[in-house]
């Protein structure tokens, strides 16, 4: 994980707090630091076939949006952001649309970003830069989000549907339609599931194909990203090397097996078994998922 400099604890305060007192080319930089570059990997490369299944996927979506925009009015829509990879292709995608439909392309849709005391800053690094790269009006709020939601609902009450990153494959999402009202003690609003049939590869190769922006931590393993009390580098993209006794994981992409995205959630003991094979002599597998 990308060190911040001793005298900053957290990359949202330090640009919050003091953003007047420093460069922007200095803020840009400290972003960037944890931000990942790499733009392909072995497996997932933005070549023609991925080209067209992004363009295929793209098509899809955009029939959606404008069914929505048939339901609902432009300023009647706000997005839930959290920074991880799924939500940041949503935003993409919608600023996508907006973009290249000049009666709405002015319109910028409120994104909800509720921040955790126990978040990555990397996570806050991509956070900010898309509010400037996307220029986004964001909704900064702390708290659980039924509460958050009640609390901008009220405060902006025209909204009446929200766009999710959700995904069939997360937790309790294998039932969801694409747009389903919140349950019933909950507000009241209408969710869209645009990305909800999409696969693991899907989100890869558009973020690939997109040059969608994401954080370093995928670089380094994770695969999906809670807090960080909760949330270590995949498994299944661990590489030993038995002379050197180094571990390093493959990149997110690199995932085979789209079953195995969650399994780096809690996994502290996972980890220690893997360690206890390999000294213990047991081959290691992971990376081969």
């Amino acid at each position: 994980m990308t060190n911040m400099p001793d005298t900053v604890t957290n990359i949202g305060n330090l640009l919050h707090c003091v953003s007047k007192q420093i460069k922007r080319s200095e803020q840009e930089a400290i972003i960037s630091s944890f931000l990942a570059t790499t733009t392909e990997t072995e497996n997932v490369k933005p070549d023609h076939c991925a080209i067209k299944r992004v363009e295929k996927l793209e098509k899809d979506v955009f029939t959606l949006f404008a069914q929505v925009l048939h339901l609902y009015q432009a300023d009647e829509l706000m997005i839930s952001f959290n920074g991880g990879k799924d939500c940041t292709v949503l935003l993409d995608i919608i600023q996508r649309y907006f973009k290249r439909n000049k009666c709405i392309s002015h319109i910028r849709i409120p994104v909800l970003y509720i921040e955790t005391e126990d978040s990555f800053q990397e996570v806050e690094a991509v956070v900010l830069d898309c509010e400037r790269r996307y220029n986004i009006n964001l909704i900064r709020r702390k708290g659980c989000i039924k509460d958050v939601l009640a609390e901008v609902l009220q405060e902006i009450p025209e909204m009446r549907a929200i766009f999710m990153g959700t995904r069939r494959t997360d937790p309790f999402s294998e039932n969801l339609n694409i747009m389903q009202v919140t349950d019933l003690n909950w507000p009241r609003i209408m969710r869209i599931f645009p990305l909800l049939d999409w696969s693991y590869r899907d989100i890869w190769e558009y973020t690939f194909v997109r040059k969608v922006p994401y954080c370093n931590l995928y670089e380094q393993g994770y695969t999906s990203l809670g807090q960080i009390h909760n949330t270590s580098p995949n498994p299944h993209l661990r590489i030993f090397d038995p002379i050197t006794k180094a571990v390093t994981y493959k990149h997110a992409a690199e995932l085979r097996d789209a079953e195995y995205e969650r399994a780096g959630r809690n996994i502290k003991s996972n980890i220690e078994n893997c360690a206890n094979n390999e000294t213990n002599g047991t081959e290691e597998q992971g990376g081969k998922s």
